[in-house]
C-alpha cells in the first residue's frame, strides 16, 4: 500500500515554526533553523547557507577524496603524486644532437603511473600537473641541455653551453604546468651537441610529479 501526504512544512511536535523544512514549488526544499534557510535543495543546486562542517568528504561510490583534521588542515589522500630518483646508471651520450632518454628509480607513485624506464609518467585522470625533473650533466665539446616533452613535443627546456670541459659538472631543471588528458604522456631527455655527454646517476637526476586539480 501506498499513499502521498501534502503538505508544505514539516515541524516538530510543539508546532515551532521557526524550525523545519518547507516544501515549496518549483522542485524546492528548504532547511531552516532559527526561521533561517540554512540548506536550500533544487533539481540544479544544493546550497548551504552557512558553516559546512566534516572531517570527511567522499565520492558517491565511497572513495574518500578529502579529509580535514581538528586543525583544519586538508589532506587529499588519493591525489595523484609522483617522485622519483636516478637509478645507478650515468647516462652518456656518444652521438651528436640526438635524444638520450633518462632512467630512474622510483620512490612514491600512489597511481602506478610512473614507467622508470625512460621516466615517463602517464596521466592516470585529465588535469593541470606540475612536471619537474632535474639532472646533473656535462659536455665535453658543445651544448647540452634538458627538456621535457608533452606527448611528443618539446614544452620546456634549460640549455647550457659553457664551459664544456670535462671537469665542470651544471644542474640542469625544467618546471613546467601541463594541461594533460587522461593518458597524455610527459618525459625528459638528454640532448648534446658533442659526442661524449653525461647525466649523473642517483639522487643527481629526478623529477616531482603532482595533479593540481
Amino acid at each position: 500500500m501506498t499513499s502521498t501526504i501534502h503538505a508544505d512544512k514539516i515541524m516538530n511536535s510543539s508546532g515551532d515554526q521557526d524550525s523545519g523544512v518547507d516544501l515549496l514549488v518549483n522542485d524546492q526544499v528548504k532547511l531552516k533553523t532559527a526561521n533561517t534557510d540554512r540548506v536550500t535543495v533544487t533539481d540544479a543546486t544544493t546550497t548551504v547557507a552557512n558553516d559546512l562542517a566534516a572531517n570527511t568528504i567522499k565520492h558517491t561510490g565511497g572513495t574518500t577524496g578529502m579529509t580535514i583534521d581538528s586543525g583544519g588542515r586538508i589532506l587529499k589522500p588519493t591525489q595523484v603524486y609522483v617522485r622519483a630518483t636516478g637509478n645507478g646508471t650515468r647516462h652518456h651520450q656518444t652521438s651528436a644532437n640526438t635524444e638520450q632518454s633518462l632512467d630512474f628509480t622510483e620512490n612514491e607513485d600512489n597511481t602506478n603511473s610512473f614507467n622508470t624506464s625512460g621516466g615517463i609518467f602517464t596521466a592516470p585522470v585529465a588535469g593541470r600537473y606540475f612536471v619537474h625533473y632535474y639532472a646533473s650533466m656535462k659536455s665535453n665539446t658543445s651544448y647540452i641541455q634538458l627538456y621535457v616533452k608533452h606527448n611528443s613535443t618539446i614544452v620546456a627546456t634549460d640549455y647550457n653551453e659553457l664551459p664544456n670541459n670535462s671537469n665542470d659538472w651544471s644542474c640542469h631543471n625544467v618546471t613546467i604546468i601541463l594541461n594533460m588528458a587522461a593518458n597524455d604522456t610527459t618525459q625528459p631527455f638528454m640532448v648534446s651537441g658533442g659526442t661524449n655527454a653525461y647525466a649523473l646517476e642517483n639522487y643527481y637526476r629526478g623529477c616531482s610529479i603532482y595533479l593540481l586539480g
